[in-house]
C-alpha cells in the first residue's frame, strides 16, 4: 500500500513538472514572438526563407548546425534561429492573426489563444507552428486527444518539430503511456539533442519504463 502510494505521488509529479515545463516553454516562446514580430506589425516583410525551398534549406542548415553544436550555448542560439524560421508563416496576415495568439497565450487567456490560432490555420493551413500552438493551448486547457490531433498535423508538416514530439511525450506521461512518452521524447532528443529536460525527465521516464518490464 505504501508503495502505492509512493508511485502515485510520483506519477503525479512528473505529470505536474511536465506540464509546468509545457507552460513555461509556451510563454517564454509567446514573450520572444512578440518581441520578435511585434502584432502591430501588419506589414513586416516576409524574411528570407519564407519560400518553401529556401525555407527548407534554412533549416536544413540549422538542424546540422544543431547536431554539431559544441555544448549548450551553442545550441541555444541556434534553436532560437529554428524557432524564429518556424514562427513566420511568410504571409503578413497571417503573421498578424498567429502573434495576436501568442499574445493572448502570454496572457494565458487561452480562449482567444485558441481562436486565433484557429483563424490562423484556415488561412494558412501549412503553417506547422499555427498548429503547434493551438497544439498547446489545447493542452492547456486539458483538451488532450485534440492536442494530439494537432500535433499530428504538427509532424506531416514539420517532422523535426522537437517542441511538438515533447508536447506528445507530454501528454503520453499524463495519462501514464510511459512507453509512448519515452518514444516520443526520445524522437524530440534525435531532432534535437539538446533539450533541457534530457537530464531530468528522460531518465525519470527510462527508469518507469524498465520497471514496467520488470
Amino acid at each position: 500500500m505504501a508503495r502505492h502510494r509512493r508511485c502515485g505521488r510520483e506519477n503525479e509529479w512528473l505529470r505536474t513538472l511536465m506540464r509546468t515545463l509545457v507552460l513555461a516553454f509556451a510563454i517564454v516562446l509567446a514573450d520572444r514572438a512578440l518581441t520578435l514580430h511585434p502584432a502591430s506589425a501588419q506589414h513586416a516583410s516576409p524574411v528570407p526563407g519564407d519560400a518553401a525551398g529556401e525555407r527548407a534549406r534554412v533549416l536544413d542548415a540549422l538542424f546540422a548546425s544543431l547536431k554539431a553544436a559544441g555544448g549548450d550555448a551553442e545550441a541555444d542560439v541556434i534553436v532560437a534561429e529554428i524557432w524564429q524560421v518556424w514562427m513566420r508563416s511568410g504571409r503578413p496576415d497571417v503573421d498578424r492573426i498567429f502573434n495576436e495568439g501568442v499574445g493572448y497565450m502570454a496572457l494565458r487567456q487561452f480562449g482567444p489563444a485558441h481562436d486565433r490560432f484557429t483563424e490562423a490555420i484556415e488561412t494558412a493551413p501549412d503553417f506547422a507552428e499555427a498548429w503547434n500552438k493551438r497544439a498547446t493551448v489545447l493542452y492547456l486547457m486539458n483538451e488532450h486527444d485534440r492536442s494530439l490531433a494537432d500535433i499530428e498535423k504538427v509532424m506531416a508538416l514539420e517532422p523535426r518539430h522537437f517542441g511538438a514530439l515533447a508536447g506528445r511525450a507530454t501528454i503520453h506521461s499524463h495519462a501514464g503511456r510511459w512507453k509512448e512518452a519515452l518514444a516520443a521524447f526520445r524522437e524530440a532528443l534525435a531532432a534535437n539533442p539538446f533539450l533541457k529536460e534530457r537530464t531530468t525527465v528522460l531518465p525519470d521516464l527510462e527508469r518507469r519504463v524498465e520497471g514496467e518490464r520488470l
